[in-house]
């Protein structure tokens, strides 16, 4: 529930949210190497992320679920019914 609610108000740790802390210089995703690492390129938009959601979601996943902004993203992943990662229901 705090990982959410962090995400949710764009808190996490993220290396584009410790450079504007100025605790990192470098705001490079580590996996792709390619963008920003924010919350929704982690959670979302990075290129290695969208295949391990399909293995968890038993390949059900709605196109919104990969194209949908931040907050609708969280609230997606809050309240659908056909995704069952046992997260709870808190947006």
């Amino acid at each position: 529930m705090t990982f959410l609610w962090l995400a949710y108000h764009n808190c996490l740790s993220t290396k584009a949210h410790l450079v504007t802390q100025h605790i990192l210089s470098d705001d490079s995703c580590p996996l792709c190497h390619s963008n920003q690492e924010t919350t929704i390129h982690i959670l979302q938009d990075c290129l290695v992320i969208p295949p391990i959601w399909n293995d968890l979601a038993n390949h059900n996943l709605p196109l919104s679920f990969l194209t949908s902004n931040l907050p609708d993203w969280l609230k997606l992943m809050a309240i659908s019914s056909s995704i069952t990662l046992g997260l709870p229901h808190i947006l």
